[in-house]
């Protein structure tokens, strides 16, 4: 598989703490990257950096062998890199229809209409299993429900890379495996994955590769099966 995206030597101080160290590494495409570490190691950070929301302050971002260092977060969306936060994405006064009908509209190049954007946003809840929910509001929706349209804002938008921010916080363990399913759906239309969670389980169903990073520096990168036998990685992730 080919890289889509490069990550070279970046580097990020925040209130003159170095929160990213030199960090290197390389997403396939149609790959599932898990990023993982304690709740001070970076990794929120790093994404963050990815999709344009902080800029590092050395090393380079090349996405499709081009450098996007520059590029604001609407324009690195514009080219398929979209950013699931953690407790944002959603517009909790729009229906769930809209909410997906809203980023079609954004993340299109093509000059699309309302009625084909709401067809689209129905073929899209279909996909994630919230058709049914078409017309609900935000807060009457489970947690579980939340998260995936989530993803059908996030595939809605034509992505590249989709960069998943703990979307399996507060889930419990049929839940994650539930949410796995989609994610893995999404991933088999070549659709690659930054997946950044402290769920291990999760993390070991879905996750190809794993890269650990402890206090801004990358100190493993490898199975997740591997990674996640090794007691002193653990105890650094604890």
């Amino acid at each position: 598989m080919t890289s889509i995206l490069k990550i070279f030597n970046v580097t990020k101080c925040l209130n003159n703490f170095l929160v990213i160290n030199n960090v290197n590494f390389s997403l396939k495409r149609g790959e599932i990257l898990g990023i993982t570490g304690n709740n001070e190691s970076g990794k929120t950070i790093l994404a963050r950096i990815i999709s344009g929301f902080i800029i590092q302050d050395k090393g380079d971002i090349f996405f499709q062998k081009k450098i996007i260092n520059s590029f604001l977060p609407f324009k690195r969306v514009k080219l398929g890199i979209i950013h699931i936060f953690q407790n944002k994405n959603l517009f909790n006064n729009l229906s769930v229809l809209d909410n997906v009908t809203i980023s079609i509209l954004f993340g299109s190049n093509d000059n699309i209409n309302l009625i084909y954007s709401r067809q689209k946003a129905f073929e899209y809840l279909k996909f994630v299993g919230l058709q049914k929910f078409f017309n609900s509001k935000i807060n009457t929706l489970t947690r579980l429900n939340k998260q995936k349209l989530k993803l059908a804002k996030a595939f809605g938008a034509k992505p590249k890379i989709i960069l998943l921010d703990e979307i399996m916080s507060g889930l419990n363990k049929i839940e994650v495996l539930k949410l796995a399913k989609i994610i893995e759906k999404i991933r088999n239309l070549d659709i690659s994955i930054l997946f950044i969670d402290k769920n291990f389980s999760a993390i070991k169903i879905l996750v190809d590769r794993l890269l650990v990073l402890y206090r801004g520096n990358k100190i493993a990168d490898d199975f997740p099966k591997k990674i996640l036998s090794d007691k002193i990685l653990l105890n650094k992730l604890s």
